[in-house]
């Protein structure tokens, strides 16, 4: 009975999760915090397009970290 209740819990968490039902709109984009980026689309030679973010350097200076 425990093992039906599992495999029951784990099919609806699959089903629930975003990663194999992906949105195909972006809900937020970097922009919206007031980070700078470039939208930049690749192409893999297989024939896949992958989008991504080029984020570009905010002119904010916080000092230097020492290691």
């Amino acid at each position: 009975m425990k093992n039906i209740l599992l495999l029951g819990i784990s099919i609806f968490l699959l089903n629930v999760c975003e990663a194999f039902k992906p949105q195909k709109e972006y809900v937020n984009i970097p922009s919206d915090f007031g980070i700078n980026f470039k939208e930049v689309k690749l192409k893999t030679p297989d024939e896949y397009a992958l989008n991504s973010w080029v984020y570009e350097p905010q002119n904010q200076f916080f000092g230097y970290v020492e290691i």
